[in-house]
């Protein structure tokens, strides 16, 4: 029974890690090429809601994470990433900068 709850511990400390590597890739990502160009030339900062999620696709797609739901969102400059996979939810974020 311990070595059984040992493995399923393991388990989900090695998936929240892999996780968690996804969703800062993804806010990475949209920090630096998800921001919308139009909002950014008048300096404010937001998502470009279709750039992220393509953006969000493609990281889970190559790195085979099937079955996992991702939301992107922006609060007072700040990417927020969470990717959740089986209840198990790992979070990223990044400040962005809008230059005028």
């Amino acid at each position: 029974m311990f070595l059984h709850s040992t493995t399923i511990i393991s388990r989900n400390v090695a998936l929240r890690s892999q996780l968690t590597r996804i969703s800062e890739e993804i806010a990475m990502n949209v920090a630096t090429a998800g921001m919308s160009i139009t909002a950014a030339s008048v300096g404010r900062t937001e998502i470009d809601v279709a750039v992220a999620n393509n953006i969000a696709r493609e990281v889970l797609l190559r790195e085979g994470a099937t079955g996992v739901t991702s939301n992107i969102s922006l609060n007072n400059n700040i990417v927020l990433v969470e990717v959740v996979f089986n209840n198990i939810r790992a979070r990223s974020t990044i400040q962005v900068v809008a230059f005028n």
